[in-house]
């Protein structure tokens, strides 16, 4: 019953390629939502100077070899 009673739900059938034309063959929409996925993992030229940030923002790494541990712990 929930099958034949649920309310209607429109759905998709066109989006947009990177240069903004209307895509609206399935084969098409795949290829495109092929290439959006891949895009977000690809690696940027950023990543180099990303990383030097962030260990500049990090504190530095304490060696905990050096302390021993204390009776109050």
């Amino acid at each position: 019953m929930k099958l034949i009673n649920r309310p209607w739900r429109p759905t998709q059938s066109a989006i947009r390629d990177a240069n903004g034309k209307m895509i609206q063959s399935k084969a098409e929409r795949k290829k495109r939502w092929t290439e959006y996925c891949s895009s977000l993992y690809r690696d940027n030229d950023d990543t180099q100077q990303l990383e030097a940030e962030i260990k500049s923002l990090a504190s530095p790494p304490v060696n905990d070899m050096d302390d021993d541990i204390l009776y109050e712990e």
